[in-house]
């Protein structure tokens, strides 16, 4: 497992901050017209979501995309083994190419 520094955590934290200060901002001082703030929150909802992923459940998207679903199927807290989440991406990923 890596080890992962509280600079990672620091980083995470600042970014998660900023990017909740941004939509606050725009809402309290009425800066944009409110389709335009619509759009702001939700990029930054996205991106937050992101930050989320790589700084405090540092999943890597450089990694296979096995390692990940094994991380998030973990991190949702389900007790399954490797197999029965391996096949049950297996048999999603057939029926999504049969229904195609």
């Amino acid at each position: 497992m890596e080890n992962h520094g509280h600079g990672s955590y620091i980083a995470g934290f600042v970014l998660a901050v900023v990017l909740t200060a941004i939509p606050f901002y725009l809402v309290f001082t009425h800066s944009l017209s409110p389709v335009n703030t619509m759009y702001v929150i939700a990029v930054t909802a996205v991106l937050q979501i992101l930050v989320h992923l790589r700084f405090f459940l540092h999943l890597n998207f450089t990694t296979t995309p096995r390692e990940n679903l094994l991380a998030v199927d973990a991190d949702l807290g389900r007790r399954r083994s490797v197999e029965q989440v391996v096949r049950r991406h297996g048999a999603l990923a057939r029926g999504a190419n049969a229904a195609a």
